[in-house]
């Protein structure tokens, strides 16, 4: 089973795929807002297509640098179980298909991965899923 790959923008080295969480970040009020709620909110696990190419169905997504899986909560916040995290726009991504390049998420895939949550929902929760679509679109246009 491929696993899908992800890594921090803000990574010390792309080689190692490490995240620094002392680094300064892009802070723009909506990477803030998920800054500062990332210990709120509902978490799901990162199930979705390849938001960076839009290749693929979807997967669970690890964090390279411990290779333990994601989850977001409906602020965009992005963290694997190991709680190293960041907003997603903040976020590389790897499904295989960009020749072991890390790419940032692209908004025209955005509602086609996303949408994998949605339908993972055992029980669908419109409230979260228009928030995190918000804060996520919100965190793309530095608002």
């Amino acid at each position: 089973i491929f696993q899908s790959r992800i890594h921090c923008e803000h990574s010390v080295t792309t080689g190692n795929r490490n995240i620094d969480t002392e680094q300064p970040i892009n802070t723009n009020i909506m990477t803030q807002k998920a800054i500062d709620n990332k210990n709120n909110g509902k978490y799901l696990v990162l199930e979705i297509s390849c938001p960076a190419c839009g290749k693929g169905g979807k997967s669970k997504w690890y964090h390279v640098k411990c290779g333990k899986y994601t989850e977001i909560n409906e602020f965009g916040y992005v963290r694997c179980t190991n709680a190293h995290g960041a907003p997603f726009f903040e976020w590389k991504w790897n499904c295989g298909n960009h020749n072991g390049t890390f790419l940032k998420a692209n908004q025209e895939f955005l509602a086609s991965a996303f949408i994998h949550l949605l339908n993972g929902m055992p029980v669908k929760d419109f409230k979260w899923f228009s928030a995190l679509t918000n804060h996520v679109y919100e965190q793309f246009e530095g608002k």
